[in-house]
């Protein structure tokens, strides 16, 4: 389901799902995802690191956002919403 801001407005409950890590062992992965929380969690907390967003859809829209993924290279993330 969705997620829900905190008092300092970070969204908890979030789950970034996708990843472009090519076949590698597990324990490699891992690695990766620790090193990437050891590098951004403060970061994004304090809003330092931000992601590009090229545009957002509803799940119902989910036709009109494979669309504009066909359309060539969107400017950044095509974020779906999943539950409110």
């Amino acid at each position: 389901g969705g997620g829900r801001e905190d008092a300092r407005g970070r969204v908890r409950g979030l789950r970034i799902v996708g990843s472009t890590l090519r076949p590698r062992p597990r324990a490699e992965k891992a690695e990766l995802v620790a090193g990437f929380r050891r590098f951004a969690t403060d970061l994004l907390d304090r809003r330092r690191l931000l992601p590009v967003i090229d545009s957002v859809y509803e799940f119902d829209e989910i036709a009109v956002a494979y669309r504009r993924l066909e359309e060539g290279r969107p400017f950044g993330k095509i974020v779906v919403r999943v539950g409110s």
